[in-house]
């Protein structure tokens, strides 16, 4: 019988594939980052400043948690899971990665961005002792509205702007 298990060494491949999904990696950014489907994950995740941590059932990726360094002990969190693991077990999965983040890694701070009207990943976050300290208001546009960019040809523009919330957590007294 296949289980969970937390890894940071799992098929780079595979786990590009499965960030590419729209379903599982949404940008929390605006409408001038690439589509998930058009991002090379492979060649970002083997960046120094990238982390990247996998949950896997058997042989399958079902989500993920990536931390990138901002400072050298500051590092900013974004994550996805499969919508069959989404809740609580991704929630142990991001909150046994964020202990890894500060026990082994090192780290003092964790930072989220994330767009004001994602309120699952907000709840989430808040529940795993993430704190917001500010909003952006109107820093991201989502939606789609074409417009010609000259040079750039074709490019997909926001028809309505968000709010961004940034949210932190810190080192537990003591680790």
């Amino acid at each position: 019988m296949p289980e969970f298990r937390p890894s940071d060494r799992f098929d780079r491949d595979e786990m590009a594939a499965f960030m590419r999904r729209p379903d599982i990696f949404t940008s929390m950014y605006d409408a001038l980052s690439p589509p998930p489907e058009a991002f090379q994950f492979e060649d970002h995740m083997l960046r120094n400043d990238i982390w990247t941590m996998a949950l896997c059932y058997g042989q399958t990726i079902v989500a993920f948690v990536q931390f990138t360094l901002r400072t050298s002990v500051m590092a900013e969190v974004a994550c996805g899971a499969h919508p069959e693991v989404r809740g609580k077990l991704a929630g142990a999965f991001g909150e046994y990665c964020a202990q890894m983040a500060f026990a082994e890694k090192g780290l003092f701070k964790l930072v989220a961005n994330v767009a004001a009207d994602n309120k699952e990943m907000l709840l989430m976050l808040r529940l795993h002792g993430f704190k917001q300290i500010g909003v952006i208001e109107k820093c991201i546009a989502k939606g789609e509205k074409t417009f010609n960019r000259g040079r750039l040809g074709e490019r997909i523009f926001p028809a309505g702007l968000r709010d961004l919330c940034i949210l932190t957590r810190d080192r537990p007294k003591g680790n």
